[in-house]
């Protein structure tokens, strides 16, 4: 058809029209107005390659009596690219202009869309040119290209399979993903780049929410590849819930308990750093006393039996008694294997500690039960560390009220190394000093803080989402100075606290996470 026609209009309908002017550059008197035409109506480009392109042509005519006006002519999809410019223009009755349209596919397979020419004609004002044209081309498709994890109560995880498939016609070249997040979201990834796909051939990449707070946690999969479209991106989001509120309240309590195991090793090459040990006491119980008296020590070095006793602060000359503990049993020519085998010395000490037996009495509820191994040597009992550690946590309450720590020749420069006792150290967040120094005053110091960080340790009564918890000491809230051990629900001040200091801890309880 090559003009467009009112059909069925009614005389009424069609005077109305004339008196409320709806027929653009109409002149009323002379009936005078523009009338467009298009041809053809469809541009088939055929099948076109990637980085080809295909060229086709439609035609706007002015059939009518007056001047018509083109305002734009647009395009809906992006595979197809206007060549000929400005799309403003005017035709007089009787003239065209060729328009000029290029198919560059960016999508696999069939694409479609429409040129749309906007005109003045009253009755058209506008007229669609349908686009086709087959892509030859390779296509990334990611599945789903968006996910939402909904709410996760903190600190649960949740984690979603990304596929990423060539849906095109020719093979897919994929660069390594980056990925954007606020922290909460993770990529893991175990391809190897660059990937080629071959069509239909898919991947996947898996995407880890852990929620650590309350609000909303996202996080984008941004690829690039050889598809034509472009960067890809997929979004994942989700919110992440506290559980209900919980609140405990603490008093430091009066001369808290704390219970130190020393070990040392007495072969003839440990002499000299047993005197310094001895020496150094005093500095080391001036610190633990500033905080409580309520300590207990005991030696061993030979046998399972304490040196000299148990040591309180009500021991007459318990400075000098210790200092005789860490040199008894001296084995100048170093024949004794037993005092290099700390850790089943120390496991025979605890296991006497029953009533009846000759450490009865050294272990308290709630006391935090500190083993300080003293050597030169590796550890050389049988067994591995953490078989030992086991079994002496099995004489407190709580693992996180048993700490082992080492002076020892951590970098081999003066004995033979510390292997197994830097091992212990770390599996119960002790300390590992070095025999091979002469500064024996900062070792005690560090030791006697390390025998007081069960007095600042308060474990709360249920299992806390570690975002939610607020801190106040005598009424102030505390925003630094302490942190959350997760191992056993507990919170931690990194300073000492003042007998009889109060304590509450507000916070949400942690999610039950499947």
């Amino acid at each position: 058809m090559r003009r467009a026609v009112l059909l069925g209009m009614s005389p009424l309908l069609l005077v109305a029209c004339s008196e409320f002017n709806i027929h653009g550059n109409q002149d009323p008197e002379a009936g005078l107005v523009p009338d467009i035409m298009v041809d053809p109506l469809t541009l088939s480009f055929g099948t076109v390659a990637q980085d080809e392109n295909s060229l086709r042509t439609f035609t706007v005519y002015n059939e009518g009596a007056s001047t018509l006006e083109v305002s734009d002519i647009t395009l809906d999809h992006g595979s197809f690219k206007l060549i000929t410019y400005p799309v403003t223009f005017a035709l007089e009755p009787g003239e065209n202009k060729i328009v000029e349209v290029a198919f560059l596919p960016i999508e696999a397979h069939l694409n479609s869309g429409l040129a749309t020419i906007h005109s003045d004609d009253p009755d058209e004002a506008e007229v669609y040119v349908e686009l086709l044209g087959d892509g030859a081309v390779p296509e990334l498709q990611i599945d789903p290209q968006d996910h939402d994890f909904g709410q996760i109560d903190v600190p649960c995880e949740d984690e979603v399979e990304i596929t990423m498939k060539n849906v095109g016609v020719e093979p897919l070249i994929i660069a390594r993903p980056t990925y954007e997040t606020d922290g909460q979201l993770e990529l893991t990834d175990h391809n190897s780049y660059p990937m080629t796909l071959q069509p239909e051939e898919s991947t996947t990449v898996m995407v880890h929410y852990g929620a650590l707070d309350s609000g909303s946690g996202w996080g984008e999969m941004h690829v690039l590849s050889n598809d034509p479209a472009g960067e890809k991106v997929a979004e994942q989001w989700g919110e992440g819930g506290f559980g209900d509120p919980a609140s405990d309240d603490f008093e430091v309590a009066e001369n808290p308990p704390v219970d130190i195991l020393f070990a040392v090793d007495q072969s003839g090459s440990m002499d000299g750093e047993s005197t310094e040990l001895g020496l150094a006491f005093d500095e080391f119980i001036t610190q633990i006393d500033t905080v409580t008296t309520g300590w207990r020590i005991g030696v061993v070095s030979i046998d399972e039996c304490f040196n000299e006793g148990i040591l309180t602060s009500t021991t007459a000359s318990y400075a000098s008694k210790f200092q005789s503990a860490v040199v008894y049993g001296d084995d100048p020519s170093g024949t004794s294997t037993r005092t290099e085998q700390l850790f089943s010395l120390v496991d025979d000490a605890l296991e006497n500690t029953s009533s009846g037996r000759c450490n009865s009495g050294f272990l308290r509820t709630g006391a935090l039960l500190h083993v300080i191994f003293v050597s030169d040597e590796p550890e050389q009992s049988s067994g591995t560390p953490s078989y030992w550690v086991d079994r002496f946590r099995s004489h407190v309450s709580n693992d996180s009220l048993l700490m082992t720590s080492v002076i020892g020749d951590l970098y081999d420069w003066c004995g033979e190394g510390s292997d197994g006792y830097i091992d212990a150290a770390n599996m119960t967040g002790g300390m590992a000093l070095d025999i091979c120094t002469s500064d024996w005053a900062t070792h005690v110091d560090e030791l006697a803080m390390a025998s007081l960080t069960a007095i600042n340790t308060f474990q709360l009564s249920e299992t806390a989402a570690e975002s939610s918890i607020e801190v106040t000491v005598n009424g102030t809230l505390w925003t630094t100075g302490w942190h959350y051990e997760s191992a056993d629900n507990s919170v931690v001040f990194d300073e000492l606290l003042e007998s009889e200091d109060e304590i509450t801890v507000n916070y949400n309880l942690a999610g039950e996470c499947l």
